[in-house]
């Protein structure tokens, strides 16, 4: 487990801390948002998305939606699927920040053009 050093008061916990044990500040390391907008197509639109984050199940996303996650610091891994098709990313969370990814079914489905996911 890797240690950040806390962004208040200096002390070193760990990077998966939610509150420093020393001053209680929260997301010690620091923490950003993903934003997750899916993209309007007829393309898949009857299909609704999993979303899976760093492995855990983080909820679905229906046409013309969009969800947000609030994240530690640090890499991380999306994972989406529905209709059949799947895709994934990695992507790094800046303290502050927000990170966004667009993500639709392409114009060709299953015919090769899958479910597309990318920096918004």
């Amino acid at each position: 487990m890797a240690l950040v050093t806390c962004k208040e008061c200096g002390a070193e916990v760990a990077g998966s801390a939610k509150t420093c044990p020393k001053c209680g500040v929260s997301y010690p390391g620091g923490a950003g948002q993903f934003i997750l907008w899916r993209k309007t197509a007829l393309t898949g639109e009857m299909y609704a998305v999993q979303i899976t984050i760093d492995g855990q199940p983080a909820g679905e996303i229906k046409k013309g939606g969009s969800v947000t996650f609030d994240l530690l610091a640090g890499d991380h891994q999306v994972d989406v699927r529905g209709g059949g098709l799947s895709n994934s990313a990695v992507f790094q969370i800046l303290d502050g920040q927000a990170t966004r990814y667009e993500m639709h079914f392409s114009a060709f489905g299953i015919l090769g053009g899958g479910l597309k996911l990318k920096p918004a």
